[in-house]
């Protein structure tokens, strides 16, 4: 009985283990700096995912600039209305400067997943 529960314990513990290695979130040399109208960050090393909230009311659009550096690694981004549209989605963004356009009422999330990259990203919008 002891070796059938130290069994499951052992099994447990393992599962448990991996499934921790696949949620990280490293940042070296970081600088974030967040407001109401940009969030920016700026990374020595980057491997994890960061995400912002903007939401936008009413009759209200929004124009977000996005600006990445990308030095090392791959950087994605996806900007996503709470009915699970997707209104932008880049993979392995190489150095850039573009606008997405929101255009209807919704609260967005803006994504930022990062394996082991260097550079930093902008994000700057005016809600109209």
């Amino acid at each position: 009985m002891k070796r059938k529960l130290l069994l499951i314990f052992f099994c447990f513990f393992i599962t448990l283990s991996f499934t921790a290695c696949n949620s990280y979130n490293i940042k070296v040399n970081a600088f974030t700096n967040n407001n109401n109208s940009s969030w920016t960050m700026r990374y020595g090393y980057f491997s994890g995912k960061e995400t912002k909230k903007l939401k936008i009311n009413g009759m209200e659009t929004a124009t977000v600039d996005v600006d990445v550096t990308s030095a090392k690694g791959e950087l994605d981004i996806t900007i996503i209305d709470d009915d699970g549209k997707i209104h932008y989605k880049g993979t392995n963004i190489p150095t850039s400067t573009f606008s997405v356009q929101l255009e209807k009422p919704s609260n967005y999330r803006i994504q930022v997943n990062a394996k082991k990259a260097e550079g930093s990203f902008s994000f700057k919008w005016d809600i109209k």
